[in-house]
């Protein structure tokens, strides 16, 4: 009896030490701890058709914004993030909202470790982020965080802001 009080003593002082120093930054979170189904973890699918340039540089994907004048789309992303590959796989690959993205939108997709001062800027503490702004840089919307086919359509729907003047 004494030696399972010990065993529970020990491994409630051991957790509570994991505890204490994942607080204190010194226990790494690996953000790939995510549970998500295997068929998630899967290389996201190309997204791009050859006709149209889905851009990986903000500057680049800024300037075509102001001259088409049409919004600009970030989405912030990693390779390590499990639930940035699903909503690509599942959500950015559906024809009904990649042809949105792209007819309607000027599309961008950031690393998030590659970007951070940008990220910075915008003031991203999660991933996936994804957010509409204005050729003249005005903030539309923004959100975080996975969402289907249905919700994301919903979210690339204008909240009363006209894209055109």
């Amino acid at each position: 009896m004494k030696s399972l009080l010990a065993t529970c003593c020990i491994i409630l002082i051991v957790a509570m030490c994991l505890v204490y120093m994942s607080k204190n930054g010194k226990v790494e979170q690996k953000p790939e701890q995510e549970t998500v189904p295997a068929k998630n973890l899967e290389e996201p699918k190309p997204i791009v058709e050859e006709s149209v340039k889905i851009f990986d540089n903000y500057k680049e994907a800024l300037a075509e914004s102001i001259k088409t004048q049409k919004p600009l789309f970030l989405y912030f992303t990693a390779d390590w993030c499990a639930f940035c590959k699903k909503m690509k796989n599942e959500t950015l690959e559906n024809e009904q909202i990649k042809k949105e993205l792209l007819s309607e939108y000027v599309p961008c997709y950031l690393d998030f470790d590659s970007n951070k001062d940008l990220a910075r800027k915008l003031k991203i503490r999660q991933i996936p982020t994804y957010i509409a702004i204005s050729p003249d840089g005005m903030i539309l919307s923004r959100g975080q965080g996975y969402k289907n086919k249905d919700d994301f359509a919903n979210w690339l729907k204008p909240k009363n802001v006209s894209f055109t003047e």
